[in-house]
């Protein structure tokens, strides 16, 4: 494929039956599922404030050393046998 989508084959466009949006718009909150199984950190407090769904994506941030990788480790150890 060229940059503007054009095939190089020479055998013409390609076929297909539906387009599919490359970022759908999400769902209304009151239309989405509620937490049902959660993914445990391994932390006790954090665990109990904030909890974290399984499979969903998180974004630890925070400044220099402040522990983010050894959290994420011990998160990841803490599941290796739940999962």
């Amino acid at each position: 494929m060229s940059p503007l989508a054009e095939p190089l084959d020479g055998l013409g466009p390609i076929e297909f039956e539906r387009k599919n949006p490359i970022f759908p718009e999400s769902p209304p909150i009151l239309v989405r599922q509620p937490l049902k199984k959660t993914l445990e950190t391994g932390i006790k407090v954090l665990d109990a404030m904030i909890p974290i769904g399984f499979g969903q994506r998180e974004l630890v941030m925070g400044d220099k050393s402040t522990g983010k990788t050894t959290f994420v480790t011990d998160t990841i150890l803490n599941q290796k046998s739940t999962v």
